[in-house]
């Protein structure tokens, strides 16, 4: 994973348990309320927080032969299959 990505993740997951654990009273009424469903939403919202550029940036690092093209009318979209 590229380190733009993971510092973005880092910083924003206990940004939004701090949050959470904000509203609860005690610790062990934050732990009864937070579960699986919780867990999944807040790495949900994490990913929305990504910017787009980030993700490019991090495929471009990976596989630097991927070319990304911006919502373009003339620009053929449909699969075609992997080129190496």
């Amino acid at each position: 994973m590229d380190m733009g990505i993971q510092v973005l993740v880092q910083i924003r997951i206990p940004q939004g348990n701090a949050q959470l654990s904000q509203r609860r009273e005690a610790l062990q009424n934050f732990l009864k309320c937070y579960n699986l469903k919780t867990a999944v939403w807040s790495a949900a919202k994490v990913w929305d927080g990504i910017p787009t550029a980030t993700l490019k940036n991090a495929w471009n690092n990976l596989w630097p032969a991927t070319i990304f093209y911006e919502d373009e009318e003339n620009v053929d979209t449909d699969f075609k299959g992997f080129q190496i």
